[in-house]
């Protein structure tokens, strides 16, 4: 087994370090009034440690990025782990993607900010490869799903071809809500209706849109939603103050 040694101990340390004044920061003023010689001198650093670290904003961006995905995948697993039907798995999955941003709202703030950044490709190639694979690993839950539901006749065949493009629809479904409920626009839109009912109510038309079966007209799918949050995520809706 490989060992660590003493010196890389105290970099991967002072490298989290960062990370996590990053992320203050980044909660308390937002990602775009965070500056690098600001991040230096709140983590006790000199700036050129700094930037042995991450060569500028961009970087330290995507390496937030790829922890976000990282410490999302276990809400993820628990759903897949779970002997639901092929619909219920993919409601899971964007209730999990749901839950796991409120609890992280800093690390996905910077998520958002990877999404609409123009200058991303000045962060490292190592660095935004890296994110991009992390995310992708996610993705592919969702496009795992939908093979799943194509294989179980849940979904109509004429879709198989287009899983991927499925996916990704999802994806940026919950993305998307997620987005506006976590944003002060969302706000101002979703004060007539209870925020946590955005994304169940996008995700049944888009799922009711490609006939994925059992239909919300047959089923009653918010009982079956409230059900896979107590089920998987008990304690963690107990955090945000649900059920």
């Amino acid at each position: 087994m490989q060992t660590t040694s003493p010196a890389q101990q105290r970099i991967k340390q002072r490298e989290q370090l960062i990370l996590n004044t990053a992320l203050r920061l980044i909660e308390e003023q937002g990602f775009g009034a965070l500056t690098m010689e600001q991040l230096a001198r709140q983590a006790k650093c000199t700036k050129g440690t700094l930037y042995n670290h991450f060569i500028n904003k961009e970087d330290l961006l995507c390496e937030l990025g790829s922890r976000y995905c990282e410490k999302q995948m276990p809400f993820y697993r628990k759903v897949e782990a779970g002997s639901i039907n092929s619909r219920e798995r993919v409601m899971g999955l964007f209730l999990a993607y749901q839950i796991f941003a409120f609890l992280n709202q800093a690390l996905f703030s910077c998520v958002l900010q990877i999404q609409s950044n123009a200058q991303l490709q000045r962060a490292s190639a190592t660095r935004l490869a890296a994110y991009r694979e992390a995310e992708m690993q996610l993705v592919m839950c969702i496009v795992s799903a939908i093979q799943y539901g194509i294989d179980q006749g849940d979904i109509p065949e004429k879709h198989r071809s287009n899983v991927l493009q499925l996916a990704f629809t999802g994806w940026a479904t919950a993305f998307g809500n997620i987005s506006l409920m976590l944003s002060s626009q969302g706000a101002f839109l979703t004060q007539q209706a209870d925020r946590e009912a955005q994304l169940f109510n996008a995700t049944q038309f888009m799922l009711d849109g490609i006939q994925w079966s059992p239909l919300s007209t047959e089923i009653d799918y918010q009982k079956t939603w409230n059900g896979i949050g107590e089920r998987y995520f008990k304690e963690e809706l107990k955090t945000l103050g649900k059920f």
